[in-house]
């Protein structure tokens, strides 16, 4: 096991493959059924697969390889040449990848909520967090988030006086 050592990191932003969240009960207290479904659209497993191989590619650079003892591809020091083939990195890219998102664009701008991220049909219940965005974003939603934030506090302020 290696325990010492740098880290590389790929991921996917603007993912194109779709997850399902769904309520496990009636009760507000029980944490609903979460299904990322992530990896499940070929064009992010390839994108993640072409991340992973351009990776490899810097760790057997002479100028990385001075000054490292091993590369591996994880923390159970896995050699790159055991994940050689397409099939091979596909199935271990399912296996060991993970999330590093903010869920979003689940109640979208459009289709759930009006440009005011007031719900359809419902006078006085508005969403205002990235839900509302009408697609998965190209970066992180942190930012965007506070911008939506921002702007319907204004709104909302500017609709109460």
């Amino acid at each position: 096991r290696i325990t010492t050592g740098g880290l590389l990191l790929a991921w996917v932003n603007q993912s194109f493959s779709r997850g399902a969240l769904r309520l496990a009960s009636k009760d507000p207290t029980v944490h609903p059924i979460i299904d990322e479904n992530m990896l499940s659209d070929r064009r992010d497993l390839e994108r993640l697969r072409d991340a992973t191989r351009r990776m490899w590619g810097l760790g057997r650079q002479p100028g990385f390889q001075a000054i490292v003892k091993h590369v591996s591809i994880d923390t159970r020091g896995t050699p790159l040449a055991a994940l050689d083939s397409n099939a091979a990195l596909d199935d271990w890219l399912r296996a060991t990848s993970s999330d590093a998102q903010h869920i979003c664009a689940t109640a979208a701008m459009g289709r759930v909520v009006d440009a005011d991220c007031q719900v359809f049909g419902h006078n006085s219940l508005r969403v205002i967090d990235a839900s509302v965005f009408p697609e998965v974003p190209r970066a992180n939603t942190h930012l965007m988030t506070l911008a939506l934030a921002d702007e319907m506090a204004h709104r909302l302020y500017a609709g109460s006086s």
